[in-house]
């Protein structure tokens, strides 16, 4: 019954993990959605004193490194996956792991909208595309995919097939 949006990381300034804790902040009454972050890093401690102080009963904080098996089976678990969201030049110009591995999982994903992604995948057909910064929009995507499982269903099956033909290692050897 609870639709569960997970981000996992370092908390690096391109992650805009600000982003993620003003989406919870959005979704704070929205029945059934849990936000979870996992993870540690540059920016963690202010971002744990901004939910602590937002008192967000919607985001849940695993301040741990996990294994690789631990972090695939949270992966598997969630409903949909949450990529980067930051302003910074180098977020536009990259395509994090955690998009990799979300695709190769075949989870659905939410990131920010950026030249490098669109290299990979398609707003509304392999991902939900977001301006960076943007928590409004990125709560938006995420109650679009909670009350449209069809939607999110497509965008894992095409997220995934993408991830095989062009970023799997048979595809990076071909």
């Amino acid at each position: 019954g609870v639709f569960r949006a997970l981000f996992f990381g370092t908390y690096v300034p391109l992650h805009g993990v600000e982003t993620v804790l003003a989406a919870a902040s959005c979704l704070r009454e929205a029945p059934g959605v849990e936000l979870v972050l996992i993870g540690k890093g540059q920016l963690y401690a202010q971002i744990r004193r901004e939910a602590e102080r937002l008192q967000l009963p919607n985001l849940h904080f695993v301040d741990q490194w996990l294994s690789p098996a631990s972090l695939r089976e949270q992966v598997a678990r969630a409903d949909v996956c949450l990529g980067i969201f930051g302003q910074t030049p180098k977020a536009a110009r990259v395509i994090p792991l955690k998009v990799f591995d979300a695709l190769a999982l075949g989870r659905p994903i939410i990131t920010r909208d950026s030249p490098a992604i669109r290299e990979l995948l398609e707003h509304e057909k392999s991902a939900l595309l977001c301006p960076p910064g943007d928590g409004a929009a990125l709560a938006a995507a995420i109650l679009r995919l909670k009350e449209d499982p069809e939607l999110a269903e497509a965008l894992a099956l095409e997220g995934h097939a993408c991830f095989r033909q062009q970023a799997a290692p048979e595809a990076v050897g071909r």
